[in-house]
Parts: structure tokens; sequence; C-alpha cells
């Protein structure tokens, strides 16, 4: 037996690396499911949004406040039509073996997209109106100071979201690779 660790990694049995048909379709319902629980979650979120944003329409005594907060109810409504298209429709079991996981993958993959545009940006929109609504009430210098813990707390929220969105999409790139390898060989 050698000595030498290269030689060791070398001589080691090569892992099998194909999906049996069963595993694909396990890890497109998991998919599917996640999807289906992350769509839930965005409309009970969307559905706080409106909620805080009427409210900021009905207390808000701009009226350059009172558009921007009504843009965000629009955004966010609209958001729930455009985000939910097609994401909703297609049932698991409606594809076969590899191009059903393709197609999970796909729609999850198109999921993130979806979020920032319908989702993440009335949020955002909400928030900077919230502050500067806030910081117009409070007068100048005073805000930053007391928020300070508040907006860095948001700021992390914000940078983490992006990192575990970015690290989920790595993961879903490697699954479409693999898929590619497989079709490859087979």
């Amino acid at each position: 037996m050698p000595n030498d660790p290269k030689q060791i990694w070398k001589s080691q049995p090569e892992e099998s690396s194909e999906m049996t048909l069963d595993e694909i379709r396990r890890r497109a319902l998991a998919l599917h499911n996640k999807t289906r629980k992350d769509l839930l979650q965005n409309i009970t979120v969307t559905a706080g949004l409106v909620l805080l944003a009427a409210f900021g329409i009905g207390r808000g005594v701009d009226p350059l406040q009172q558009a921007a907060y009504a843009v965000v109810v629009v955004w966010a409504l609209a958001g729930l039509f455009f985000f939910g298209r097609g994401m909703w429709d297609a049932e698991p079991g409606s594809g076969t073996g590899i191009e059903l996981y393709r197609q999970e993958i796909e729609r999850r993959r198109s999921f993130f997209h979806r979020v920032m545009r319908w989702s993440f940006g009335p949020m955002v929109l909400a928030l900077a109106v919230f502050i500067l609504d806030l910081n117009m009430k409070a007068g100048p210098g005073d805000l930053y100071p007391k928020a300070a813990p508040f907006l860095v707390l948001v700021a992390a929220w914000i940078a983490a979201y992006f990192y575990m969105r970015r690290e989920e999409s790595q993961a879903l790139r490697q699954e479409i690779e693999s898929l590619n390898r497989l079709e490859n060989q087979g």
C-alpha cells in the first residue's frame, strides 16, 4: 500500500454519480414543494406590506408620501398577479424524469428574479418612504442616531437575503450541470 497521499487519493474507487429515476422525481417534488411554500410566504408578506402601505396612505399628510404609498400598494398587488403567474400551474408529474426536474429547477431559478421585481421592490420603496417620513417628523439629525440599529438590521437582512439567494442559485446551476452530464452519458 502506498504511503503517498496523492497515490492513496488516486487509488480510491470512483463513486457512481448516476441518479435513479426515483431520486430525480423525489428531488423534483422537493423543489416543487419548496417553491410552493415560498409562494405562500410571499403572499403573506405582500398582504402585510399592502396593509402597512394602506395605513400609510390613511395617516399620511404629504400628498407625495401618500402617492408613494399608493404606488407600493399597486405595485405589490400587481406583483401578486404577475409573480404567481405560471408558478402555480404545473403540478409535479406533468413531465417525465430528467425533463420534469429540469422544469422545476428553471421554475425555481425564475423565482428569484420575480421576487426582486414584484416583492422586494415594493418592500424597499415602502421602507424608504417610511424612513423619510420619520426623518421629516423627527427633524434633521434627530432620527438617524436613534434609528441606526434598525437601519443596520435592515441592511444586514438585505445582505443575508442576497447571499442566500446567490448560494441557492449556484446550487441550482450545479444541479443543471449534473443533469446535463447525466443526459450526455445516457
